[in-house]
């Protein structure tokens, strides 16, 4: 979801965005040397199944003068990642909230 909007000689722009998908996996490492002790072993093959849910958003501001083109914007995302092994009954859950800013762009035009 986008929405833009004329502000003085620029323009403002906001978004919103929602991501999911989960992957679904098998995995079996090599391990050198051999690992003896079947449990230890374990943990290196069995399955995975991860969830991801990613919510963004973002604000921008954008405008151009005779010569000076300029952009500056900002980013927030937060997603939630659960991951469930085959090896281990507790689910794995990771929580990041990140702020991306956009550097602030300047143009000088040199046309006349």
């Amino acid at each position: 979801m986008d929405y833009a909007k004329k502000i003085g000689k620029g323009k403002f722009e906001a978004g919103y965005q929602f991501r999911y998908d989960s992957q679904d996996g098998v995995y079996d490492y090599l391990v050198v040397p051999e690992i003896t002790d079947p449990d230890e072993n374990e943990k290196f093959r069995g399955t995975a199944l991860s969830k991801n849910k990613i919510n963004s958003g973002y604000g921008q501001y954008s405008a151009k003068s005779k010569k000076l083109e300029y952009n500056i914007g900002l980013r927030y995302e937060y997603s939630q990642r659960d991951v469930k092994l085959s090896f281990d009954p507790e689910p794995h859950i990771l929580n990041l909230s990140n702020f991306f800013r956009r550097q602030a762009h300047f143009i000088i035009l040199l046309m006349m």
